[in-house]
């Protein structure tokens, strides 16, 4: 059967992230510079105007409006917090994806692989539920309000655009799949590296446990090997293995 890499996971995740400019590589182009003024700016806006319709909340002591807006800025201000985590430990989490493709992480028997090939299965089920949560999100929140006049349900202008309010409605879709995008992706890598580090526990703990039947299966008579001198050395590929999960 076919070995399935640690790296296969996070792939979809990470590939989207690169092409949008929010993932931390170890060398910066113009063009990612770019990407990343782009996206600054445009976060910039989205947090300016939900500012704007909180102090107009509060001026007019609409508890509704406020609330409303709060639930806002709550989720944009924990989708900046992941992405500035990302951007300034770059180097920890660039080693950390390095690492799922080193032989320690992936170097495993068929049976133990089956670790990896359970949380990969997950990760595809997850990302297609976060995928369904958002479009349907989007569909009440963005499309809707386009298509009718309900418009109670979207998040007010920061000022009037009089004719031109279909203007905003698309800005507003834009931003919403904009934002519902970074959020399923940042969701999904943390989920996905969390889940991997999870398989290698479960992996750590079954060769553990099975140390001794593994040292007589693997044991070979070549060099003058003994089941001992196998034993401490599945010990040490635990102990390797232990030192990188904890990294």
């Amino acid at each position: 059967m076919v070995q399935m890499n640690c790296i296969q996971p996070v792939l979809k995740v990470t590939n989207i992230l690169k092409r949008g400019g929010l993932y931390p590589n170890s060398t910066v182009t113009k063009a990612q510079l770019v990407q990343l003024i782009f996206h600054s700016c445009y976060y910039l806006l989205i947090v300016i105007s939900l500012l704007t319709n909180v102090m107009k909340a509060v001026k007019a002591s609409n508890e509704v409006a406020l609330n409303r807006m709060i639930c806002l800025v709550v989720p944009l201000a924990n989708l900046m917090a992941k992405i500035l985590t990302i951007l300034l430990n770059e180097k920890y989490v660039l080693s950390i994806v390095e690492d799922l493709t080193s032989n320690t992480f992936n170097g495993h028997t068929e049976k133990l692989n089956d670790y990896i090939k359970l949380v990969y299965r997950i990760s595809e089920l997850m990302w297609k539920c976060y995928t369904l949560a958002t479009i349907a999100f989007l569909l009440v929140t963005a499309v809707l309000p386009i298509m009718t006049n309900i418009e109670t349900i979207m998040i007010p202008p920061p000022f009037d655009f009089g004719k031109y309010d279909v203007i905003y409605k698309i800005i507003h879709l834009i931003t919403g799949i904009y934002l519902g995008a970074s959020s399923i992706c940042y969701d999904s890598l943390f989920m996905m590296l969390m889940a991997i580090c999870v398989a290698q526990l479960y992996i750590l703990s079954d060769r553990l446990i099975n140390i001794f039947q593994d040292a007589k299966l693997s044991w070979s008579n070549e060099n003058n090997e003994t089941v001992d001198n196998r034993e401490m050395q599945i010990i040490k590929e635990c102990i390797i293995l232990h030192e990188t999960i904890n990294q």
